[in-house]
């Protein structure tokens, strides 16, 4: 097997992994050989290596005999990715780097780990450590990084900001030096290549960092790390992400849609107003985003659906209008939040909505009255999302539920394993019942049946009446009963028959 300078470990990352397909081509754009492993796939049932993946990796390491061994991580994953470190380290004596959102926020506990660890941006700091280590004089001096030597701690400040995202080369679209751990199995795979050839859909990131402080996020503890607003949150410009979804479609002849993966994509207009202008003329393939929402202006919308903008999903995050300015920090109102949405609905852009559930500080209350008063207003078809609340390191509101005696600190992200386990929320973990009962009773309204051209949903009169009663038996039975219109009317009515009698 070919010898590489790095081996970079990708571990339980979901679709891109974008921060480390840049690494790898920044890196051999820059004359280094890189190996980009893929370790399993991100799944909420289990994210354990088995014991024959754990040695797959550890034989590929060994094989490839790398100068470094880079691993980028979020904090959910710090226990797990501790447990692939300590089977490295058994084996072989090659320098680790960890690198990612758990290495800005948490360095320290990063170099409780590894032996390096790269906070912020690490573009340059690996290229300088690669370098080092080719020479055979590797220095602790290196920006960004931290280092341990021995019992000594070295602290190197942020001195290094990829300030120009233009500058570094777009991420590659081959399977060439990727490999991908699964099933027991190695391939020489790019599992971001197959996701983009099966779904027929490319996903993009226009910036860097995200302009909005929502306390319970990550990217408020990442600001801290970079100091100074500006240097964190970055864009590209509009011609060079023009530039790399005419490569994407080259490549990939048969795309279908494109997918921005910004947090907040309809975020500056004048970014918006260029980029629509030209993703209608030069792209012209349906788009969807993430945005906040009350940001958004009757022009960007307009701009954007002539571009092709179909889907977006936006946080409303909170129940409560209280909770999500007071706790979240989103200054969103319900009636500023509803405004927005009937611009996107006249415009004909699909709107699913993401919700926290989980909170301490809401209660079911909440969740009924903005129910009956806030989503039966909605447009619809329309999709909600459901997360469990997690309490990510150093968050201001990890902090507040500290100091409240709400959590401990064995419930945040890292010590605890419900970042992985209840990330979206599943039936698998019991909630009240009547949390589960507004759960569900969201999830009827937003049901959707096509009959003949039309699309038909439950009526608003039946869904508020079984909302005041509140009854969970009223509420099985409408179910049911949508179901089975809905199986008539698209032919599959023996499907309900066989799961209710559970063949199928």
């Amino acid at each position: 097997m070919t010898k590489t300078d790095i081996v970079l470990i990708v571990p339980f990352q979901e679709k891109a992994a974008f921060g480390p397909r840049l690494l790898d081509s920044y890196l051999t754009y820059n004359g280094f050989s890189v190996a980009l492993v893929y370790f399993k796939r991100r799944t909420q049932e289990n994210s354990s290596p088995s014991s024959i993946e754990m040695q797959l990796l550890v034989d590929f390491i060994i094989a490839k005999s790398p100068l470094l061994i880079g691993i980028s991580f979020m904090s959910v994953f710090r226990d797990v990715v501790a447990s692939i470190i300590n089977g490295i380290k058994a084996k072989t004596n090659i320098p680790i780097i960890t690198g990612g959102v758990h290495a800005t926020i948490c360095p320290e506990d990063c170099l409780e780990l590894a032996d390096i660890c790269c906070i912020g941006d690490g573009e340059v700091p690996l290229k300088m450590l690669l370098n080092q280590l080719k020479t055979g004089k590797l220095r602790s001096d290196i920006p960004n990084c931290y280092f341990r030597n021995g019992s000594e701690v070295i602290k190197n400040p942020m001195t290094y900001v990829c300030t120009d995202l233009d500058k570094l080369p777009f991420q590659d679209l081959t399977s060439t030096g990727k490999y991908f751990i699964e099933d027991d199995k190695i391939m020489n795979e790019d599992p971001y290549i197959s996701y983009i050839r099966n779904s027929k859909k490319y996903d993009f990131k226009a910036y860097r960092g995200c302009p909005y402080c929502c306390t319970y996020c990550g990217n408020d503890s990442i600001r801290a790390a970079y100091g100074t607003k500006g240097k964190f949150l970055r864009r590209r410009s509009v011609e060079n992400v023009i530039l790399e979804l005419k490569m994407a479609k080259s490549t990939f002849p048969d795309l279908q849609s494109m997918g921005s993966y910004d947090e907040v994509f309809l975020s500056d207009p004048d970014f918006v107003r260029e980029f629509a202008e030209r993703y209608s003329k030069e792209i012209a393939l349906p788009l969807s985003c993430d945005t906040y929402i009350t940001t958004a202006s009757e022009e960007m919308v307009t701009m954007m659906a002539n571009a092709g903008l179909k889907r977006v999903a936006v946080g409303i995050e909170a129940f409560s209008e209280e909770v999500r300015t007071k706790v979240y920090m989103r200054y969103q109102k319900d009636s500023d939040l509803l405004a927005k949405i009937k611009i996107f609905d006249h415009h004909g852009i699909q709107l699913s909505y993401d919700f926290i559930l989980d909170n301490p500080y809401e209660k079911p209350e909440d969740i009924r009255n903005f129910f009956l008063d806030f989503i039966t207003k909605l447009p619809r078809p329309c999709y909600f999302n459901f997360y469990s609340l997690c309490h990510l390191p150093k968050s201001k509101l990890t902090y507040r539920l500290l100091a409240d005696g709400l959590i401990t600190e064995d419930d945040i992200v890292g010590l605890s394993n419900k970042g992985v386990l209840q990330w979206k929320v599943t039936k698998k973990h019991a909630r009240s019942p009547r949390i589960t009962f507004w759960i569900d009773m969201m999830v009827l309204f937003s049901h959707t049946v096509n009959l003949g051209g039309w699309k038909l949903h439950i009526p608003i009169s039946l869904i508020k009446l079984i909302g005041r009663l509140e009854n969970a038996f009223v509420l099985r039975t409408a179910t049911f009963a949508y179901n089975v219109f809905a199986a008539v009317s698209e032919g599959n009515i023996m499907n309900i028959v066989l799961k209710k009698v559970g063949i199928k």
